[in-house]
């Protein structure tokens, strides 16, 4: 079902999650999440964190299922081929499992919901129900701590070595929708690409980094929800966003 590369990051994502809580016990973000949605897809979109509240108790559960356990999951779908995008890992939560989370996520002005309008342009064909995009897309976060708020790289050792597995590098089109977390520096050191372009405007940052002998484009953008600017610019700006990714759709 899934890619060597895949089955290989989710084995070791359960190896180094069982030394890691281990050690400092079960209520915690875990360093060794995976992501959510079609490991197969041609894109993958790597955001800031997880936008949990992790000293509520809905927050605290929220963050047990989406990030503690995620390499878990990941592990019980492989070993048992389970392909049902309605399958429930039961918890006191609306999530349901990391092929597609939620059926009510995003609210109005999400970071998802904009991800889905995003992916909507790129692939015309996509369905139209809630969170559709995950079929067409991979998610994860370059930290793994979780935060309402915009921390800033937290440059956590663990995180970023496991994020150098082979599986992130393995996607056509890669949209690092994180802002300044990453320099074009670390952008093109991890996902072995080098800039090529840029058509960054204020609001709106677009750099466009290659790997041509591997047929890869990333693109370095803002953090796509919360915009200060109207629907026409936002359609503008992810118009160009697909107009870059396209070269290697």
């Amino acid at each position: 079902m899934y890619n060597s590369a895949f089955q290989e990051l989710v084995k070791i994502a359960v190896t180094e999650s069982d030394s890691y809580f281990s050690r400092e016990g079960w209520e915690q973000p875990n360093p060794f999440y995976i992501g959510f949605g079609n490991p197969n897809a041609p894109l993958l979109v790597i955001g800031q964190e997880k936008a949990i509240d992790k000293d509520t108790a809905y927050g605290k559960e929220a963050m047990k299922v989406e990030s503690t356990l995620n390499p878990y999951q990941w592990q019980k779908i492989i070993e048992e081929g389970i392909d049902d995008l309605g399958y429930v890992f039961e918890n006191p939560t609306t999530f349901k499992n990391p092929l597609l989370p939620y059926h009510d996520k995003p609210r109005r002005g999400n970071t998802w919901n904009q991800y889905q309008l995003l992916a909507k342009k790129l692939f015309p064909e996509l369905e139209d129900y809630p969170n559709s995009f995950f079929t067409r897309a991979f998610i994860t976060e370059i930290n793994h701590e979780v935060s309402k708020k915009s921390q800033g790289n937290q440059s956590n050792q663990s995180r970023k070595k496991f994020m150098s597995h082979s599986f992130f590098k393995s996607f056509p089109m890669t949209i690092i929708a994180a802002g300044n977390y990453l320099s074009d520096e670390e952008i093109g050191e991890r996902f072995g690409v080098k800039i090529t372009d840029a058509f960054s405007e204020q609001n709106m940052k677009l750099k466009v980094f290659e790997n041509q002998d591997e047929k890869r484009v990333v693109l370095s953008t803002r953090q796509l929800s919360n915009f200060f600017f109207n629907r026409e610019s936002r359609d503008a700006y992810f118009g160009k966003i697909c107009e870059c990714l396209q070269k290697y759709s």
